[in-house]
C-alpha cells in the first residue's frame, strides 16, 4: 500500500526547511527590489538583522546600491525575465568587502537571488597570482645576475690583461718618459674599473 502524497502544507515546511538549510543565500526580491524572503544564509551574509530586511527595499538597506553593476544586471533580469550568473564584490557597512557568486533566478514574485560567498576563493585566487607574479619577478633577477656576473667575469679577465701590460710599460719607462703619465692613467681607470666589477659581481651574487 503507496504512502500518500504530503499535503501543500507539508511541502511548504519542507520547501522552507530545505531552502533555510542551504549553503547559499536565498533571497526574493520583487518588483519593486523589496525584500519578499530571506534564508539565514542571506541575513548572514547581508550582517544586518533579519527584521531589518524583510519588507524594505534593497536601496532602503543598501543605500548607492542602485548605482553598481550588479543592480544593473538584476534591472535586466527583472525586466527581460532571464537567467543571469557573475561574480560581484560588495562593500559590508563596516568597510570591509566581500566576494560573491551570484545567480539571478526569475520568479512570478520578481526575482530570486542564489548567492554563495566566493571571498576566501578570491583572496587564494589574488594571492597566487601574486606569488606567481614574485616568482617570475625572481626569475628575471636571477638572469639578470647571471648575465651580469657572466660579463662582469670577462671584463674582469680583459681588465688583467690590460692592467699587467701597463705595469710592464711602466717598469720599463723612465721617469720622464712622455708616454708615461698616459699609461699611469690607463693603469689608474683599469684599477677603478675592477673595482666595478667587483661589485657588480657581489651584486650578482
Amino acid at each position: 500500500m503507496g504512502t500518500a502524497p504530503p499535503d501543500a502544507v507539508s511541502r511548504e515546511k519542507l520547501a522552507s526547511e530545505v531552502l533555510e538549510r542551504l549553503h547559499e543565500g536565498c533571497q526574493v526580491v520583487g518588483f519593486d527590489y523589496r525584500y519578499l524572503y530571506l534564508n539565514e544564509t542571506a541575513v548572514a551574509q547581508a550582517r544586518r538583522p533579519h527584521e531589518e530586511l524583510l519588507g524594505r527595499t534593497m536601496m532602503e538597506c543598501f543605500p548607492g546600491i542602485d548605482g553598481t553593476p550588479m543592480f544593473s544586471e538584476l534591472r535586466r533580469v527583472m525586466a527581460e525575465r532571464v537567467h543571469h550568473r557573475m561574480e560581484n564584490e560588495f562593500a559590508h557597512a563596516d568597510g570591509s568587502k566581500g566576494w560573491f557568486e551570484l545567480r539571478f533566478v526569475p520568479v512570478p514574485e520578481g526575482v530570486c537571488i542564489l548567492s554563495l560567498d566566493i571571498t576566501d576563493r578570491k583572496a587564494s585566487e589574488s594571492a597566487l597570482i601574486r606569488t606567481e607574479a614574485q616568482l617570475r619577478q625572481s626569475q628575471k633577477m636571477e638572469a639578470v645576475g647571471r648575465l651580469a656576473g657572466g660579463v662582469s667575469h670577462d671584463f674582469n679577465n680583459l681588465l688583467s690583461v690590460i692592467l699587467t701590460y701597463a705595469e710592464f710599460l711602466l717598469k720599463d719607462l723612465s721617469a720622464d718618459d712622455p708616454i708615461r703619465a698616459d699609461i699611469q692613467e690607463i693603469h689608474t681607470a683599469g684599477l677603478r674599473a675592477c673595482d666595478l666589477t667587483r661589485q657588480l659581481l657581489a651584486i650578482s651574487r
